[in-house]
């Protein structure tokens, strides 16, 4: 609903009380022995009322049995007053607080259609209230059921019309009219047995009645209690094995994201991963743009969270000992909790929404169990991912290694992702290197030599170190001239910057060396496979630039060309 809506239904409900206050005072008849029996029948419906059952978000009340008797013994005005009563106690019970408030008023005029309906129906039939056991139960009988059929299949209908028409929800008229009526089922057996032990004991029949439905209220209550525990500890370990599944850390954060807005029916979720004493945002995906850049740094909330290691809840705006003024007023209630990994505070979730008292105990509690299977998940991928770059990454230099630089060679050619080019470079006089330097010193240059290629090579180049001072270089989208352009600048750049190394066998000395590089580029043809094109790379670089004097750029075309020449 939109606020002029609410603000005509609020308006609509505040004189709907004043004309139901001048009823009651000028018709309610009073008298000392009338009004102790009424105040105990209020009373019972209020303590039936306080036990609602939610189902599938929907709130069942089990006051309609009292209300009945009410009727029935003491007629409409006075069951539609304590009705009132008793629907703002079952609203309270459920939940219901400042950000769906609203849903008094309509529950109000619900009840009320469907009273005045009923009734009408009841004395149509030939029914009376007020006699008791005054009139027979076959008198009563048929008037007594259809007010209860009328009162059920009305008061579902209007509820049913509201959240279809209104809420614009998801809801089956059949299936609720069902449940209705195994409810009433129940409801109608209690009611005229509550009026008629009324008659015949007195108030002691309410108490006796009242404890009676209190122990089963309260065992409907833990049972379904037990029930929405048991759905929601379903949905975390589906949720868990969802998380358990992937092996992409974005995959991982955007799906544990996704299920935390589902699962506490959030507006917005934020996760952060904790850094050198910062936070940094990991799921800026699920945010609104308008408000990304409050969460850039870490709100206030999850600073907190991440510096004292304890869970942050804050069930009303105005009540919370934090606030942050940077974020909109529009978030109203917030929970934050830690991401532990061992003793550590890996990062923190924290999760806003428009509603006050909207984040409930048993959920945060199921959340915590959610946020500690994703800091395993996240451990365990995090290892994956290390795990992997190891088995494709050249330790000393952090390249591609050879086997990886095959599979993406050989896939490219199988794609037939045309054009596309390889450089193979061999360091020139290395072996000089290491026997005048010592080893580790040639490793040094090796490092060094790696660092210059990722930051020449376009980025979509993948660089491999191929063995020994070997390297190859996979262009994808390049044709032959584009790729020659590509080693001419590794060329230049390495004949003319020197590296600095700290030479072993000359113990504390640093020597200025300029290492060079002999290139061979070959573009692929149509029918070449993997294999073929390191040949004619190999081909190029030996022919068109090691036998050529070396630290020269020198393409297969170029070798092709010669070849047919000298012949």
């Amino acid at each position: 609903m939109n606020l002029k809506q609410k603000q005509w239904l609020w308006g609509l409900y505040l004189g709907y009380l004043v004309v139901l206050f001048a009823l009651s005072v000028f018709l309610i008849p009073r008298g000392d022995l009338t009004a102790i029996e009424k105040i105990s029948f209020l009373l019972l419906m209020i303590l039936t009322a306080s036990m609602p059952i939610i189902y599938r978000g929907h709130v069942l009340t089990l006051f309609q049995w009292v209300s009945l008797a009410v009727f029935l013994k003491y007629g409409l005005l006075v069951e539609i007053v304590m009705t009132q009563f008793a629907i703002i106690t079952a609203l309270y019970s459920a939940g219901v607080r400042y950000g769906s408030l609203y849903r008094i008023p309509v529950n109000t005029f619900i009840f009320l259609i469907t009273s005045l309906v009923s009734a009408a129906v009841f004395y149509f039939l030939g029914g009376e209230v007020g006699r008791g056991l005054a009139l027979t139960f076959q008198q009563q009988l048929v008037p007594i059921f259809a007010y209860a059929v009328t009162f059920l299949v009305v008061n579902h209908t209007l509820i049913h019309l509201f959240r279809v028409l209104v809420l614009k929800a998801n809801s089956s008229f059949l299936k609720g009219i069902m449940r209705e009526v195994a409810i009433s089922s129940i409801m109608l057996p209690l009611g005229l047995m509550l009026l008629y032990l009324s008659e015949a004991v007195g108030l002691v029949a309410v108490f006796i009645l009242g404890s009676f439905f209190a122990g089963i209220g309260m065992f409907l209550q833990m049972y379904h209690k037990s029930q929405y525990t048991n759905r929601m500890l379903k949905d975390v370990t589906e949720y868990g094995h969802e998380l358990n599944a992937c092996n992409t850390r974005e995959k991982l954060i955007h799906l544990f994201a996704v299920q935390v807005e589902q699962f506490l029916e959030a507006d917005t979720v934020v996760l952060y991963e904790g850094k050198q004493q910062e936070l940094n945002l990991l799921n800026g995906s699920l945010l609104d743009a308008e408000w990304s850049n409050h969460f850039q740094n870490g709100d206030l909330y999850s600073k907190n969270v991440y510096e004292t290691g304890s869970p942050y809840t804050m069930l009303r705006r105005e009540d919370g000992d934090l606030r942050d003024i940077r974020l909109p007023e529009i978030y109203q209630s917030v929970v934050s909790l830690p991401i532990r990994q061992k003793e550590d505070t890996y990062g923190v979730i924290t999760v806003f929404s428009k509603n006050m008292y909207h984040f409930k105990k048993q959920r945060i509690h199921m959340l915590e169990i959610l946020v500690n299977i994703f800091a395993v998940a996240i451990k365990n991928v995090d290892l994956l991912e290390t795990t992997k770059q190891e088995s494709v990454r050249d330790p000393l230099t952090g390249l591609y290694n050879f086997r990886y630089m095959m599979e993406a060679l050989k896939k490219t050619v199988n794609e037939a992702d045309f054009p596309f080019s390889i450089i193979l470079l061999d360091l020139d006089h290395f072996k000089k290197i290491n026997d005048t330097y010592g080893h580790q010193s040639g490793n040094d240059v090796l490092e060094a030599v790696a660092d210059r290629m990722r930051k020449i090579c376009p980025d979509n180049s993948v660089i491999s170190r191929y063995g020994g001072e070997e390297f190859v270089i996979l262009l994808p989208h390049h044709g032959e001239e584009d790729a020659r352009q590509v080693g001419i600048l590794l060329q230049q750049d390495f004949s003319s910057r020197s590296i600095l190394i700290r030479s072993d066998l000359l113990v504390g000395e640093t020597v200025d060396i300029k290492v060079t590089a002999s290139f061979g580029i070959a573009e692929a043809g149509k029918k070449d496979h993997a294999m073929d094109l390191i040949r004619k790379a190999d081909r190029a670089m030996y022919n068109g630039a090691k036998s050529k004097g070396r630290n020269r750029v020198a393409t297969y075309s170029d070798i092709k060309q010669e070849h047919s020449l000298s012949l």
